[in-house]
């Protein structure tokens, strides 16, 4: 998700830019992108964790890290300020939504990310919803063409300002699209080679299994495989066939 698609579609967007609006909208841009999961089995670090109450959503924040049954975010506006919070995966489906996982890249890594956002732990915000978040997006014209931009909701700013700062360069560097020819075999059980030390990394980053990258594609990998296509809503046969890698290179 490149930083001008974060602030601008993301912020700007919306009809009203009350909480809900924005923070709904935002889960519908990933669901759009086929990014947005409601399963805690696939969370990673640096995916974007909604949040709701009983009208809807409610607010956003970064998967920072995880353990066997809580994970960790940090978020903007909380209390005021950004926090570093610890919820149980139990409460997914509950308070916790779901689940964005951005595409990070070259230019937008996910070390940088995660850094950055763990940075501004401990920040007080500014009073009336305006804060070196919303100054800095502002300064390079990301709220062009938003109404009322000091009633964005700032934990959705808070987001947006922790990819626009884990880009490397400013402004936005010019795209490059390169092609790439890959031969991609169909994977079953019995399988071996650097294409399913590929699969098996993948699926470890995922839905965090714990699959050994040893190239042999063995009983757990073909049940890991499974779980994956159960999640996605893809033919559960524990064949990575041209659905299944069309799915998870995507």
């Amino acid at each position: 998700m490149d930083r001008k698609q974060t602030a601008y579609y993301v912020l700007c967007q919306p009809s009203s830019n009350n909480c809900a609006a924005v923070v709904s909208y935002m889960a519908d841009y990933f669901k759009q992108k086929g990014l947005y999961f409601t399963s805690s089995k696939d969370l990673c670090k640096g995916d974007i964790v909604f949040f709701q109450n009983s009208a809807g959503l409610s607010h956003v924040g970064m998967c920072v890290d995880w353990y066997g049954s809580t994970f960790d975010t940090v978020e903007g506006n909380k209390d005021n300020e950004v926090k570093r919070c610890n919820y149980r995966y139990s409460q997914v489906g509950g308070y916790v939504a779901g689940f964005a996982h951005p595409r990070y890249c070259d230019d937008c890594t996910l070390e940088d990310a995660l850094a950055y956002a763990l940075s501004q732990v401990g920040y007080t915000e500014g009073a009336n919803n305006w804060n070196k978040y919303a100054a800095q997006l502002d300064a390079v014209d990301y709220f062009a063409g938003c109404g009322k931009k000091q009633n964005l909701p700032w934990c959705a700013v808070f987001i947006c300002a922790v990819m626009y700062n884990a880009y490397k360069d400013n402004p936005d560097p010019e795209p490059t699209v390169k092609t790439v020819n890959v031969e991609l075999d169909v994977l079953r059980k019995g399988a071996n080679g650097g294409q399913v030390m590929t699969i098996q990394a993948l699926l470890n980053c995922f839905i965090g299994s714990d699959l050994s990258i040893d190239g042999i594609f063995g009983s757990k990998t073909e049940q890991t495989v499974k779980d994956y296509q159960d999640a996605r809503d893809l033919t559960v046969d524990g064949i990575v066939g041209a659905e299944t890698w069309a799915r998870i290179l995507k």
